[in-house]
């Protein structure tokens, strides 16, 4: 039978959900139709689902550029980025992309950039994304873990995130756990 033995844990401040940060609940209150475009991966396939959206992927280079153009009943968008392995190699993994999206609707029209870089080895992450709305607050959250083994029964894990969505104090956790098993 084995037990394990937890001998350090710290949790402060939960102010962020594991699939939506501040910032990207702030951008979707605001202008729901740039969410929708925003954040597709969430809303299932197809930006708008009308089969005549216009998509892009093409390789440039060492990245790739992708976009859409088309239209839902309340807006036209287009979105467009670049996205690229930095480096894979003994150092780890770093990815970086950034893209821009513009919505013009009835409600007002709208313009957000962004970035995002990603980078990983065989122990730890860490992400950092940054958004800007045009005339709006910037967004940023970074976030990072790690897991290390000290010997073969006791295991070090910490991480922690940072966000902040141009208003007031940023958003912070962090958590660390020493695990050994008897």
């Amino acid at each position: 039978m084995q037990y394990t033995f937890v001998s350090l844990a710290a949790l402060v401040s939960v102010a962020t959900s594991a699939k939506w940060t501040q910032s990207e609940k702030n951008m979707c209150d605001l202008d729901p139709v740039l969410c929708r475009l925003y954040f597709k991966d969430r809303f299932g396939p197809g930006l708008s689902g009308k089969p005549n959206d216009i998509t892009w992927n093409k390789q440039i280079g060492n990245g790739k550029v992708f976009g859409t153009l088309g239209s839902t009943d309340q807006a036209l968008f287009g979105q467009a980025g670049y996205k690229q392995v930095i480096f894979n190699d003994a150092r780890g993994k770093l990815e970086g992309q950034a893209q821009g999206t513009r919505v013009l609707s009835p409600n007002g029209d709208s313009s957000h950039l962004g970035g995002t870089l990603k980078w990983s080895n065989d122990n730890a992450n860490a992400a950092l994304d940054v958004s800007k709305q045009i005339g709006g607050p910037t967004s940023i959250s970074a976030t990072g873990a790690g897991k290390w083994n000290l010997d073969k029964n006791t295991e070090v894990s910490a991480g922690g995130t940072v966000s902040h969505s141009g208003h007031g104090k940023p958003d912070v956790a962090v958590q660390a756990q020493i695990e050994h098993k008897f």
